[in-house]
Parts: structure tokens; sequence; C-alpha cells
């Protein structure tokens, strides 16, 4: 995000720019910046973070750095499961085709538990 909208784990973490160790995060000063942008929830997220004598703990804010990190790669790679699932499926149908194979052929995806129907000519 911009430097006028940052992210809550652009503020949650800071460093020494020549040494690069590690800054203890004033819990307060980050909620106040949300509460000014007009962030509420973002302010609402950092002020129930674990922290002790009003800086945060950095090994929750590691820990849920790594966790929001992992979520996000597998979202990732959620979106790319229909274009796997088409390079796997595209030849098989394919060769339906040819083989005068016409009716409608339908593929449960199987997301989410819930059957989502499509025709594989659609793909």
């Amino acid at each position: 995000m911009s430097p006028e909208q940052p992210e809550i784990s652009d503020l949650i973490v800071d460093f020494d720019a020549e040494s690069l160790a590690r800054l203890p995060v004033n819990q307060g000063a980050v909620v106040e910046r949300f509460l000014q942008m007009g962030n509420r929830r973002a302010a609402r997220i950092v002020a129930e973070m674990p922290a002790t004598d009003g800086y945060l703990d950095t090994l929750s804010v590691d820990r849920l750095l790594v966790r929001v990190n992992r979520e996000m790669q597998r979202l990732a790679e959620e979106f790319h499961h229909g274009r796997r699932l088409q390079e796997l499926l595209l030849p098989i149908i394919q060769v339906l085709r040819k083989r005068g194979f016409d009716a409608p052929i339908r593929v449960d995806r199987l997301c989410s538990g819930a059957p989502d129907w499509s025709r594989a000519q659609s793909l």
C-alpha cells in the first residue's frame, strides 16, 4: 500500500536503518495512526495484539506475520486451482470431442465441499 495508507504489517514491525536491528513498536502510536487515517478496523486489530509495557510483543508479531503469509500463499494457490484443472482436463475433453462425444460434459471441481457444475467446453 501507499505510505499514506499503510497496511497493519507495515506498522507493527520496525528496524534500525543502519544496523537492521529490530526496534520496539509502540502499540498506542500504531493504534493512533490508524485512527487518524480513519481505519478503525486496523486500529482495533492492533489494540488487541499482545503487548508488554505498551510495546507490541515481537514473538506474537512474528507469528502473526507468518500466519498471514501462509494464508496469502494458500489463497494464491487456490486461485490457480481452476487453471491447473483446466490444463489437466482440456486435453481429455478434446480427445472425447474428436471421437464424436458431443453431449455436455460436467465437471465437479469439489470446491469448498459444494459441487460447482460447469460445462467443460467453457473451461
